[in-house]
This record gives C-alpha cells, structure tokens and sequence, in this order.
C-alpha cells in the first residue's frame, strides 16, 4: 500500500514491473498518495499486463498457484478524464477484478462516465465504491 505520499514515476515504474510478474498479489492500494494522474494510467496498464502475463504462464506452464488482482483501491486520490478513461480501459481488459473502490476520488460526471463504459464491459466487478465524489444527477444516470 502507498498511503500519504507522492510517489516518483520511478517508483511508479518499478512498482508496475512488481505487478506485472506478481504471482501472489490480490490487492492493491493507492490510497490517499499523491498519486498524479498519468502514474495511474502506468498501473492500469500494468494490471492489464499481469493479467496478459498470468495466462501465459498458465498456458505454458499448466495448474500453477496464480492469483489475480482482484482488488484495486484508489480512495482519495484526485482523479481527472486521463486517470478515468485509463480505469475504464483497464475493467474492459482485466476481467479478474472484483472489487473497486473509488471513494472521495474527485470523480465528476465526464470522469464517471468513462469509467461506467468501463464497468458496462467487465463481467468479475462485483463490488464498486464511489462513495463522496463530485457527481451529480447526470453521473448517476451513466450507471443505469
């Protein structure tokens, strides 16, 4: 967990090559760090690939003890359209994601918007948070 800080693309970078080759990662939080929002779309793109990089060991190696990420907590971060459509992109390619929470994440009703077509493509999400965030009426009628 990165909590309280503002992490360098270094460490961003290094931690997105952690995730990638991680057999027995399931959650990840990124809670309340400064956390800018073009790292963001490095660890979603990193989810996608641990994703891509699980199957191929399965298909090569056979029954292993894999896990997926199943959780990914992006609380109190400040999310904007960039970080947004990077997460909508990653629940339409990761389908091992469980859970996702998004709370006090500065969503508005454009950055909502993004990530619901996001969750209108997924099929594991089953838990979603986007408790305190800038949305309105509009916003909430993206996840009808």
């Amino acid at each position: 967990m990165i909590k309280d800080s503002q992490p360098t693309d270094k460490i961003i970078e290094l931690l997105s090559s952690a995730i990638i080759a991680n057999t027995s990662l399931v959650s990840i939080e990124v809670d309340s760090c400064r956390l800018r929002n073009n790292q963001l779309v490095v660890l979603c793109k990193a989810i996608v690939q641990h994703q891509q990089w699980v199957e191929q060991r399965l298909t090569s190696m056979g029954n292993q003890d894999i896990e997926n990420i199943e959780e990914f907590s992006l609380n109190k971060l400040r999310i904007n359209l960039q970080g947004a459509q990077a997460i909508g992109s990653m629940l339409k390619e990761y389908s091992s994601l469980k859970r996702l929470n998004l709370v006090d994440a500065g969503l508005d009703d454009e950055s909502l918007g993004e990530i619901c077509q996001g969750i209108a493509d997924t099929i594991g999400l089953e838990y979603l948070s986007l408790k305190q965030n800038n949305f309105e009426t509009e916003g909430l009628s993206l996840m009808m």
